[in-house]
């Protein structure tokens, strides 16, 4: 997942500005449960301090989202069940009730298809309670 690794290159961007002022290694876990107080104890300049703030502020962001992301993936994995058992994506799709069922012919309705298949706690979950999802332009 890109926030995953964007929490991670913030993380170890934080790390080696530490490294870099003060000589001195910390780890990741330990730079985590810092606050502003350790921060502002660790650099001098004004200029460090407010980078160090910001970084630490964007990776407290950064969590917050990871966090609430990886809620709403539970949410909607949990009631599926194992993904392998669905051949496409349109299968899932269909399952979640998030296309149409509708059947056309020359222009004409032929039919409502199967409507009342798939999960009806899952209907239009995956696709209306999560952030949406955008192709990138070609």
């Amino acid at each position: 997942m890109l926030i995953v690794r964007q929490v991670t290159q913030t993380l170890l961007s934080l790390q080696s500005m530490v490294t870099w002022h003060t000589g001195q290694s910390v780890s990741t876990a330990k730079l985590q449960g810092w606050t502003l107080r350790e921060l502002r104890a660790t650099f001098t300049d004004p200029y460090s301090q407010q980078t160090a703030a910001a970084m630490l502020e964007l990776l407290g962001e950064q969590r917050r989202i990871q966090h609430s992301l990886e809620k709403q993936v539970l949410a909607v994995v949990k009631p599926t069940g194992p993904i392998g058992r669905f051949a496409s994506a349109g299968d899932y799709a269909s399952y979640c009730s998030a296309v149409n069922s509708h059947c056309e012919s020359d222009g004409k309705k032929k039919g409502e298809g199967n409507r009342k298949n798939g999960n009806k706690h899952q209907a239009g979950r995956p696709f209306h309670e999560g952030p949406a999802v955008q192709k990138p332009p070609s």
